[in-house]
């Protein structure tokens, strides 16, 4: 269940119809991913999908870019939470791969780095993140080399 507490750098708003916006919110980085907020994204679509009152799960970014990839120098190396970075990117897109709900990714400015792949494991909306590329395949790729197995969609 999404619980407003449990989550310090990924905001949401659940609204009525059921549409759940879920805001990357680090708008002074770009929403860069730090530690905190890699921990939080390997548990959203699992916490979404358990939550009655969530149809539709929407991922965006505040602020004028959707994600600047990895903040590296905050807490990236280390992993609180009791795995490994690597597992937990795992988590991050399997998870999203396996919710049973629609999540839908509101790219909005820059998708950097490790910014692309996963919400290509979304029904993604780009808009301006790869304006000369209107199928990101690129992040496809680099989402199934993430996840180690095909998400099904390449």
């Amino acid at each position: 269940m999404l619980e407003k507490n449990r989550y310090e750098r990924i905001t949401f708003e659940k609204r009525p119809s059921g549409v759940c916006i879920a805001t990357l919110n680090r708008p002074e980085k770009l929403n860069a991913v730090d530690g905190a907020m890699h921990r939080e994204l390997s548990t959203l679509a699992v916490d979404a999908d358990a939550d009655g009152e969530v149809r539709v799960l929407v991922l965006t970014g505040a602020g004028r870019g959707f994600c600047a990839g990895g903040d590296f120098g905050g807490g990236m190396t280390e992993s609180g939470g009791g795995g490994s970075i690597m597992r937990e990117a795992r988590q991050i897109v399997d998870n999203l791969l396996d919710c049973r709900k629609p999540v839908i990714s509101a790219v909005n400015g820059y998708a950097m780095g490790w910014g692309p792949p996963w919400p290509c494991c979304a029904t993604s909306w780009w808009r301006r993140a790869m304006p000369s590329s209107p199928t990101p395949t690129c992040a496809w790729a680099s989402a199934r080399a993430t996840a180690g197995r095909s998400c099904g969609r390449c």
